[in-house]
């Protein structure tokens, strides 16, 4: 388009008339029909056959599935075909279920199911409460689905979700990134459960107070680290202590920059970096920014360094892998990883041979010496890593229990899966069995899965969003039993009557027995 004097002047490139436009057909005729122009802007048209391709590469358990409606609406939908488990799964057919890969890692976390559990106010909107609601739900159903319709409805309900972006009002666009939407998710649920479950004094007295787990959340995500500001310039030292609920990764250069050899070779292969690495990276990473100086008096370009104080028990990581670099890194590093194995040069940290095919591992030991903060890989062939003692002197052990992943079909936003670990006592009360099992949870569609399948992300449709590694011993360190939400003795008490006039009114009640 040609601007003049504000005014746009575009070539008539079709040869038609002023306001002139032909009818766009809904059908076409059998073997001699062309492919509609306009299905593509409309988001109509047929799959490419490079979409195609990349959905023939997903497994069926992994593709993102759909309810059909038919006469009778739902109730004539089999549900039971997508799910041979007797772990429940979520619905899909209510605005905003993206977050259900999350609330099934949530409901898997022992210590924070029971404090949901347990947790009881008299907020109007309150997510601890909902999510007690919907663990319970899932407690009582085999293998029906349930639906997380409450807890959504109070998370619709906070103006701090529709300003983060994290509400949709109708189906999801293709051009929304799940992985970045879910990640910011992950930290505003778990601000907002910490906030939920703060002691306060009740604002009424009429029923009794309860026995809750306030400080659960923060003891099970919070870090603290300390953050140490240098100027450049006078060299004045400024640390402040601050906490997070949250890892989020950042990754190095994927390629090696070696213009100085000339060997173009060299430039071209990957590094190899192991995971444990890039993530004490993250940790401990410096950085240059411009803050303000107490000394110089105005703003200066400073080097901040940050050091960790006190771990947490469960480690959310956000794996920031939305661009396509950050994936490229996830692939060329699960290759290497291969490739290594295929050549046994592959050794633990104590010189032993690992047959570990991921880069991302299963256990994590970090210890802590000081200021220095060592991460290492333990996925060893040194037997199971649940049956090693638990040592505050040789470091921390973590199990990767979950992970939240985005599927990616090429045709749509893609969606949110979740590999959960289950441990043994969700086992033994749903199905009497003493085992641990992988578990994919694609909305209602539950499948049990390997854990090479359950780590692998070096395929381009598994794209990771969040990573959770649990301490070995996190089960010991809370108190997992569920009590009573309500005292029942509050249905067999008289309520004395604030209101005379309601005392006309409405007749004299009989008090309830404690068998009725």
């Amino acid at each position: 388009m040609k601007v003049v004097d504000f005014v746009g002047y575009a070539p008539n490139v079709h040869g038609r008339r002023r306001n002139q436009m032909p009818y766009v057909e809904q059908t076409t005729r059998r073997g001699k029909g062309k492919q509609n122009p306009y299905s593509s802007a409309l988001g109509r048209s047929s799959s490419t056959s490079r979409e195609t391709e990349l959905l023939k590469e997903i497994p069926k358990c992994y593709r993102p599935v759909k309810l059909r409606y038919s006469r009778l609406g739902l109730s004539d939908f089999d549900f039971k075909q997508y799910n041979h488990t007797s772990f429940p799964g979520l619905e899909i057919n209510i605005p905003n279920a993206y977050c259900n890969s999350m609330l099934q890692v949530f409901y898997f976390l022992e210590p924070l199911k029971a404090a949901m559990q347990t947790h009881f106010c008299e907020k109007n909107c309150c997510l601890a409460c909902e999510l007690g609601f919907l663990f319970n739900m899932l407690d009582s159903s085999k293998c029906e689905p349930c639906q997380a319709s409450n807890f959504l409805r109070a998370f619709r309900s906070m103006p701090e979700a529709q300003a983060m972006g994290l509400l949709f009002k109708k189906d999801i666009d293709a051009g929304t990134q799940l992985s970045q939407v879910i990640q910011r998710w992950s930290r505003f649920v778990l601000q907002q459960l910490v906030h939920d479950t703060e002691p306060r004094q009740p604002e009424s007295m009429q029923f009794p107070p309860l026995q809750q787990r306030p400080l659960v959340v923060t003891k099970l995500f919070t870090s603290t680290f300390l953050a140490v500001t240098t100027c450049k310039e006078c060299g004045s030292e400024e640390s402040k202590p601050y906490k997070t609920l949250q890892w989020s990764m950042t990754y190095p250069r994927a390629r090696i920059d070696d213009t100085s050899s000339g060997s173009s070779s060299s430039s071209s292969r990957p590094v190899a970096r192991s995971f444990s690495a890039v993530l004490c990276g993250s940790i401990l990473r410096e950085q240059t920014a411009m803050s303000f100086c107490k000394t110089c008096d105005k703003i200066q370009s400073s080097r901040l360094v940050r050091s960790l104080r006190h771990m947490p028990h469960v480690l959310c990581i956000n794996c920031q892998a939305d661009s396509t670099m950050e994936q490229e890194i996830w692939r060329q590093q699960q290759e290497l990883v291969l490739e290594s194995l295929k050549s046994g040069e592959a050794s633990g940290p104590h010189g032993q041979q690992l047959l570990w095919k991921s880069w991302l591992p299963t256990s994590l030991r970090v210890s802590q010496r000081g200021e220095e903060l060592s991460v290492q890989d333990c996925s060893t062939i040194d037997g199971p890593q649940d049956q090693r003692p638990q040592s505050l002197k040789t470091g921390i052990y973590y199990d990767l229990m979950a992970s939240v992943a985005h599927i990616n079909d090429g045709q749509s936003a893609g969606a949110l899966i979740a590999h959960v670990k289950v441990s043994a006592n969700y086992h033994l009360k749903k199905e009497n069995v003493n085992q641990s099992q992988w578990y994919v949870f694609n909305d209602f569609a539950v499948n049990p899965v390997a854990q090479d399948s359950a780590v692998d992300f070096g395929c381009s449709w598994k794209v990771p969003c969040v990573l959770f590694y649990a301490r070995r011993d996190l089960n010991q360190l809370y108190d997992l039993s569920v009590r009573q939400r309500q005292d029942p003795n509050v249905l067999v008490s008289a309520i004395p009557r604030a209101n005379h006039v309601l005392a006309q009114v409405v007749p004299p009640v009989r008090v309830l027995q404690i068998d009725e």
